[in-house]
């Protein structure tokens, strides 16, 4: 069975987690690109704001601002 949860206790864990491989990618990432990157959320309902934060879309984000396109 699954449940929706939500809050940032629960959140928490998975954006610290990402911006730990964002850091492993480029040390030198600073807060603004850490929050670009991170941007990419996929929308699930007015209810949860700004989403679910798309993981693998943030690392390929930062790929392509460290590289250009992939």
């Amino acid at each position: 069975n699954y449940a929706e949860v939500s809050g940032t206790s629960f959140s928490t864990p998975f954006a610290s987690g990402t911006a730990a491989l964002l850091f492993q990618m480029d040390s030198q990432v600073g807060y603004d690109g850490t929050s670009t990157s991170m941007s990419h959320a996929r929308s699930i309902s007015q209810l949860v704001g700004n989403g679910r934060l798309d993981i693998y879309q943030t690392v390929q984000a930062e790929y392509v601002s460290l590289h250009g396109q992939p």
